[in-house]
């Protein structure tokens, strides 16, 4: 059985042709899906609750990120937001704030 080929080997599928392109993205978007963490994985337990959101960019590309600087009680879906850095000691992730 042959493995399928995924979009993230850099090959489309359709016509199994390298056709990347670098596009600037704004940062804006709205929450689409989101959960609330609140018995964390190991190493993390001082920074419970804390939430995870798929948010759709408008651009079109949806992101996972750590929602950050907004309660948890007012998270929706629908609720607009945009893309922030999160700087954790060395390591750098996907974050997003209030618009």
């Amino acid at each position: 059985m042959r493995r399928p080929r995924h979009s993230s080997q850099g090959i489309l599928a359709a016509c199994q042709e390298r056709d990347w392109a670098p596009i600037p993205l704004a940062g804006g978007g709205a929450i689409t899906s989101f959960t609330v963490i609140r018995v964390a994985p190991r190493g993390r337990a001082a920074e419970v609750p804390y939430a995870v959101a798929v948010v759709r960019l408008e651009e079109g590309v949806s992101l996972l990120g750590r929602i950050v600087d907004i309660s948890l009680e007012t998270l929706r879906v629908g609720l607009p937001v945009r893309f922030r850095p999160l700087v954790m000691g060395e390591q750098a992730a996907i974050g997003f704030g209030p618009v």
